[in-house]
């Protein structure tokens, strides 16, 4: 509307126009409003599912110091066993040599 055309409306015209706008500028901040309040809900959430994640990356953290610390245990028992199967080889050796010929003493 040119300025020209808003000089020729009559005064109850300019207050209709007036009340129209105040009534769009009201549903506007409504519609604002309900906009931030949408964007701070999704902030509160954004800042839940963040300390949700810090949490879980912390459990996995330990977890894997859990499986790390694992792993060392399993490695030390491997090499026990390691041991106790040579062990037991030398000993396997030992009977052959020792005890076979004494049983074949006997079958003399």
């Amino acid at each position: 509307m040119t300025e020209k055309e808003l000089h020729r409306l009559r005064r109850q015209d300019l207050l209709k126009l007036l009340l129209s706008q105040s009534k769009e500028v009201i549903r506007q901040k409504e519609e604002l409003d309900s906009w931030a309040e949408a964007v701070a809900q999704r902030d509160e959430t954004v800042e839940r599912l963040k300390k949700q994640l810090d949490e879980k990356n912390e459990t996995i953290k330990q977890l894997i110091e859990r499986l790390n610390g694992k792993d060392i245990v399993i490695e030390k028992l491997a090499d026990s066993l390691d041991k106790k199967d040579a062990a037991i080889e030398k000993l396997k050796g030992y009977m052959i040599e020792k005890v076979i010929p004494v049983n074949e003493f006997w079958k003399l």
